[in-house]
């Protein structure tokens, strides 16, 4: 079973109508790790491994989800045999660079709960990195589902920040499964990012997929699905052998 990882303003429902038919996808509710609590991802990411009792596990993260991925990949409770990371950080390594990011975040977290929601999405779908190669814009996650995680939505600004994260970048070599790390062409920052990281995990593919930004499994539908159906089906026969 493939266990899919929301975005920062996602929702598990994002997953739904997906294409991918090489294994079942399982779409976790990342927010339930932020009810009535404040805890780091790398906290959430043991939780997410502690429930998983698939011996065939895939973990797939989008954004946010992909850096939740990488931590429980990291874990040694890691319970995963692949893995998929799409346009996700591993982590800034300049400590004035990551303060900037956690004072951005905490605006952020204000936001969430200040502004009127649908103002408050607007403002986020407007930022560069978010915007599509192509005019039209990948579908945006339910607004209602969103909604009723707006505190939650809050708290992960604060909690979840890149700029409170490790820098993963150089533990990347300990994880020894194969890895499909997937970004848009267009999305220039985490293309590089995702090259990086080719250097350092010893079973990575890196796909980059044309004329598509940030929201790969959206903007690119079906071409996302066969990327992931076909690593799947290769990494499944590889290990047979």
């Amino acid at each position: 079973m493939i266990h899919a990882l929301h975005g920062a303003i996602g929702h598990y429902s994002d997953w739904d109508n997906n294409s991918i038919s090489a294994m079942e996808l399982n779409a976790v509710n990342l927010w339930q790790f932020l009810v009535e609590k404040e805890i780091s991802l790398k906290q959430a990411a043991y939780q997410l491994n502690e429930s998983v009792t698939d011996p065939e596990a895939v973990i797939l993260g989008y954004s946010m989800g992909g850096r939740l991925a990488l931590q429980a990949l990291l874990l040694e409770n890691s319970p995963w045999k692949k893995a998929i990371i799409v346009s996700a950080s591993t982590g800034i390594e300049d400590i004035k660079k990551r303060a900037l990011r956690v004072k951005a975040d905490a605006l952020w977290s204000e936001k969430a709960l200040a502004l009127d929601w649908q103002d408050f999405l607007e403002e986020w779908n407007q930022q560069g990195v978010l915007q599509p190669a192509k005019e039209k814009a990948a579908p945006l996650a339910s607004i209602k589902g969103l909604k009723s995680n707006q505190i939650e939505i809050s708290r992960a600004f604060k909690i979840w920040s890149t700029g409170r994260q490790d820098n993963l970048l150089p533990q990347l070599s300990e994880i020894n499964i194969p890895v499909l790390w997937v970004t848009g062409a267009e999305d220039k920052k985490f293309n590089q990012i995702a090259s990086s990281a080719t250097s350092k995990l010893p079973q990575m593919q890196h796909c980059s997929i044309l004329d598509c930004g940030h929201r790969v499994p959206w903007e690119k539908k079906a071409e996302f699905a066969s990327r992931v159906d076909n690593f799947l089906s290769n990494t499944i026969i590889s290990a047979t052998r």
